[in-house]
């Protein structure tokens, strides 16, 4: 069983995961003391699994998609700002701003009194399923790019500057038989290895 205290801002909650994967939050709202208030809260879906190990487990690449028929929310009285949220399973991750920003699992709330409304979340997770991701660098706080970090924009930058037998295509007519095309390549050992 997984437990773990976390604060957000103007909230306190207990987090408790069960060995069926269950997800138990027990928690107080603390920015308004202990006064009647309504706690409305919602989450992503839970991540998908799919057919496949490849396709299993990633992030949702928008809100939209993580939150379509999401069953995971809810309304709250309560009379003093505590709370209790069962969820079948941990939500899922996505991405918002254009597929830059990786939002972890995260239950977000809305809470209102007679006088008053904030908004905060939870982070349940700070990386949803382990090393799954879409993007090309780990989740998490953008700080300054590393000098060898290859973003997912980058992917493909350089591909100009390979050698010449870094592709199928070059691989396939370096080994095709002797032509006029063929006479441009450089020589090799095995440049026809019809011959050996």
């Amino acid at each position: 069983m997984n437990f773990r205290q976390i604060e957000g801002d103007g909230i306190v909650a207990t987090v408790i995961r069960n060995p069926n994967g269950k997800v138990h939050i027990n928690g107080q709202v603390t920015k308004y003391g202990t006064q009647e208030m309504s706690i409305r809260w919602m989450a992503a879906k839970e991540a998908h699994r799919g057919t496949s190990f490849s396709g299993s487990g990633l992030p949702y690449h928008s809100p939209e998609q993580a939150f379509d028929n999401s069953s995971n929310k809810g309304l709250i009285s309560s009379p003093d700002g505590s709370f209790g949220i069962e969820l079948g399973s941990l939500p899922g991750a996505y991405y918002t701003g254009l597929g830059s920003i990786y939002v972890p699992p995260t239950v977000m709330f809305e809470i209102s009194t007679n006088s008053s409304r904030f908004r905060t979340h939870l982070v349940l997770s700070e990386e949803g399923m382990p090393f799954r991701w879409i993007a090309g660098s780990v989740p998490g706080p953008r700080g300054p790019q590393n000098e060898n970090e290859i973003g997912r924009a980058m992917f493909y930058s350089g591909r100009e500057d390979l050698g010449l037998f870094q592709n199928q295509e070059a691989i396939l007519r370096y080994k095709g038989y002797p032509s006029r095309e063929a006479e441009g390549l450089p020589e090799r050992l095995d440049a026809h290895p019809w011959f050996n």
